[in-house]
């Protein structure tokens, strides 16, 4: 097998994770994937085996990495009809207006449903690759969630881009509805962390706990109250949402931590929230979705230019912030 050796030898990159360094040499392996070869004893570092991703990489390391081909499979990937909202394109970067009910891009659960990637790749037919199944897709959204997306159309913004977010230096913001289920007393801005992990009791969902584990995760979001109603016998919050890392589910978790689960949540409510959630959307003839919405990204490129592009406020959002309080 042949290897790609790559030398450390920068004070940079030392004490970074040995799968974070590998993400940011190797952009065309997904960080995912790279994981998953340390994991498999595939990666030698300074000649012995490696297989901790967590490994910190130190100045003088020589690290081989199998030069694995990693393409694209057509036959796995065919090309629908791009009906996406363009918010700003240029020769590097799209951002795009995604839609809820639709993913990223396909998975073993979910390979026969058309994704974001099916159809980015019926009008774009040459974005650069990370990962089997995704070209071009520098980050995620939920399946439930709205709002700006970016892709990378080169494999140098596809390069930078992939760093950046893996450098957390990529601003975001979210709006988002919540519920108000207990008395928990908020002030106007406020700070949720902890360390994520899955449920053990549900793979689909993750649980926020206070302190660290093997397989919890950092996690950080900075809140903003915006709004507060009662709609009905709803107590509804409206918030803006600065993730500071990129967790998944990380506001959705976040939010149900401090009693304020989001509207229309069907994996974090309770069976009797979202019974009266369901009411509530009969009642006013409102969309049965997920109230998060992706508002804002912003970031600078590696030749300077500055990215700040907002997705507009959803009209079923806009409905629910003028509704008079009741």
């Amino acid at each position: 097998m042949r290897y790609i050796s790559i030398y450390v030898d920068s004070s940079y990159d030392a004490n970074k994770r040995l799968d974070l360094f590998l993400a940011l040499k190797l952009p065309q392996y997904s960080r995912s994937f790279i994981k998953k070869t340390i994991e498999s004893n595939k990666v030698f570092v300074n000649g012995i085996v490696n297989y901790k991703a967590g490994y910190k990489v130190k100045v003088g390391d020589i690290i081989k990495f199998p030069a694995l081909q990693y393409q694209t499979n057509s036959s796995n990937l065919i090309p629908a009809e791009f009906d996406l909202p363009i918010l700003y394109e240029d020769d590097d970067f799209l951002f795009i207006n995604k839609p809820a009910g639709i993913s990223c891009h396909p998975t073993d659960s979910n390979n026969r449903e058309i994704t974001i990637v099916h159809k980015l790749l019926g009008r774009y037919k040459d974005l650069p690759f990370n990962d089997f199944k995704r070209p071009g897709i520098l980050h995620r959204l939920d399946k439930e969630t709205s709002g700006v997306m970016v892709v990378a159309k080169n494999p140098y913004s596809l390069w930078w881009g992939s760093k950046i977010f893996a450098e957390r230096k990529v601003y975001k913001e979210y709006i988002s509805i919540g519920l108000k289920v207990n008395d928990t007393n908020l002030t106007n801005e406020f700070i949720v962390e902890g360390f994520i992990q899955r449920n053990p009791l549900n793979r689909k969902k993750f649980i926020l706990r206070l302190e660290n584990s093997d397989k919890a995760k950092y996690s950080r979001t900075i809140f903003q109250i915006l709004e507060m109603k009662q709609i009905n016998d709803l107590y509804l919050t409206v918030l803006l949402a600065k993730p500071q890392t990129g967790r998944t589910h990380q506001i959705r978790v976040h939010q149900k931590s401090i009693g304020l689960p989001i509207l229309g949540d069907n994996l974090y409510l309770s069976p009797k929230q979202k019974n009266k959630v369901v009411e509530f959307f009969n009642t006013l003839k409102l969309e049965n979705r997920l109230y998060l919405h992706a508002s804002k990204l912003e970031f600078e490129s590696y030749n300077g230019k500055f990215y700040a592009v907002e997705a507009p406020l959803p009209e079923a959002f806009r409905k629910i912030r003028l509704l008079s309080p009741k």
